[in-house]
């Protein structure tokens, strides 16, 4: 009996790594993270330095009116004037009769310039105002 013997032929190429997979996953990670980060800066205002409270919320959708430490008075975040308050309120609210208002205050500003915004909101129609605070 004759033993015969097989000869195996090695392959010239070696294990591979397939990168594309890889990549393309690598690459909707990013995408991910560099949508979700660009979500945290949604809330437009001025640089106001809020009082705290123990129960704050945010509102869903609301114009923001931010009062500063000089009493100036910004829409979200555009500085208008105190006989434009009324008049873009109404237009809001013709627009949107539920909507919010968002009301930050710096915490030096005096409380009459806080009640004298608050009246012209409430006066303009607008029922849903909020204050916003610094959670504690």
């Amino acid at each position: 009996m004759k033993r015969r013997f097989i000869s195996r032929q090695l392959s010239d190429s070696s294990p591979r790594f397939e990168l594309t997979s890889l990549i393309d996953i690598v690459f909707i990670l990013v995408m991910f993270f560099a949508v979700s980060t660009s979500f945290n800066d949604v809330q437009q205002g001025v640089s106001v330095v809020l009082p705290s409270a123990v129960s704050s919320e945010a509102p869903a959708e609301a114009v923001t009116i931010s009062i500063d430490r000089n009493q100036r008075l910004f829409w979200n975040g555009a500085l208008f004037s105190e006989a434009q308050l009324s008049q873009r309120l109404k237009e809001t609210i013709e627009k949107k009769p539920n909507q919010q208002v968002l009301l930050q205050a710096d915490k030096h500003t005096p409380y009459s310039r806080v009640v004298w915004v608050l009246d012209a909101i409430r006066q303009s129609g607008c029922t849903e105002v909020m204050l916003e605070t610094e959670p504690t």
